[in-house]
């Protein structure tokens, strides 16, 4: 299994493939002043053209937005999204950069993802907090938690906030990099799309009960 990835320029710019070739191949086509990108979210295997753009992340990031706007999100939303799209791609890793823009599509079509909503608290402690998405973009949903996460440990020098209903958060390093920006230390855990994702058994078992459940620590 081979993936085409996008390349980090420099600090302003991203190489990203321009075509990809291959079979079984599902693509969504964002038409861009800038050409067609091609994210084959699901091309299984397939090698890159050799053939790639290169656009500054600003304009990438304002790309982003326009589309995401176009699916109904709001300008709050779509600027985060965006901005953690980008970011991903800049760190490396285009498996949560553009491609998971396809299954945002789709599950906006099918009312999965609510893009114009936003998180809300639960219940909350001076030292914890439980925060529902309401189903809008995880990316948002856990940029409000971990920014809770760091005020109130500031005050308190440690918190713990929890996060549910919610679509997919993105690259989780992004978070506690947050923290560790903040001076802080941060661990961040992912429960994967549980119930409906079943994709792994527990340890000692035979059954695949449980999605992946990535983590990423930050200091």
């Amino acid at each position: 299994m081979r993936f085409a990835r996008a390349q980090l320029v420099d600090s302003g710019e991203i190489r990203l493939p321009a075509t990809c070739r291959g079979y079984r191949r599902k693509s969504c086509l964002l038409s861009v002043d800038f050409g067609v990108i091609s994210l084959d979210c699901f091309s299984y295997p397939f090698q890159p053209a050799g053939v790639f753009m290169i656009i500054t992340a600003q304009k990438l990031h304002d790309t982003l937005s326009r589309v995401l706007l176009a699916a109904g999100a709001n300008e709050h939303n779509a600027d985060i999204v965006a901005e953690h799209l980008v970011a991903s791609e800049q760190a490396g890793v285009a498996t949560h950069g553009l491609r998971p823009m396809y299954v945002y599509f789709k599950d906006i079509a099918s009312d999965q993802l609510r893009p114009a909503e936003g998180p809300a608290i639960l219940e909350e402690s001076p030292t914890s907090a439980l925060i529902t998405g309401n189903w809008t973009f995880g990316q948002v949903a856990a940029k409000f938690a971990m920014e809770l996460a760091i005020e109130k440990a500031a005050a308190a020098n440690i918190a713990i906030v929890s996060l549910v209903q919610l679509h997919h958060i993105g690259r989780v390093g992004h978070y506690s990099e947050m923290a560790a920006a903040a001076g802080m230390a941060a661990i961040v855990v992912g429960a994967g799309y549980c119930m409906s994702e079943r994709r792994t058994a527990p340890y000692g078992g035979r059954e695949k009960v449980l999605d992946v459940n990535p983590i990423s620590i930050g200091f």
